[in-house]
């Protein structure tokens, strides 16, 4: 049962990020201007706009990777990374996104810790 979970929590954790993306994504192509807001919003948090496909695409690919379970070890060092980083870049703005962030990132070490993880192509190459 311990091994579904786990298997269950690294999907959970992989659709922190896949979601909104996707959300964000089909909102971008789906209004005219749906980009450029999406880089104002990035200016407004203090980043500059070339910021945007760089977090759209780690979000997207490293999103799904964590849900297929691929190269999970790497993945989600380099999420907890990012987390903290949207944790201190979002949490100006809103304090309590700050702790969200760095909850996601200590889950992701976790799973980082211990990648192996059933329904995984991670156990398909073994």
């Amino acid at each position: 049962m311990n091994n579904y979970l786990a298997a269950v929590s690294r999907i959970f954790l992989g659709t922190i990020f896949l979601g909104p993306v996707i959300i964000r994504l089909s909102s971008i192509i789906n209004q005219p201007d749906g980009y450029a807001a999406y880089q104002a919003l990035l200016g407004h948090l203090g980043l500059p706009g070339i910021f945007a496909p760089v977090i759209i695409f780690i979000q997207l690919v490293g999103g799904a990777a964590l849900v297929l379970g691929y190269g999970t070890r790497f993945v989600a060092f380099f999420l907890a990374a990012f987390a903290l980083f949207l944790a201190f870049v979002l949490g100006r703005m809103q304090p309590e996104v700050m702790f969200l962030y760095m909850g996601i990132a200590g889950g992701l070490v976790m799973l980082a810790l211990n990648p192996d993880t059933p329904f995984s192509l991670d156990k398909l190459k073994k």
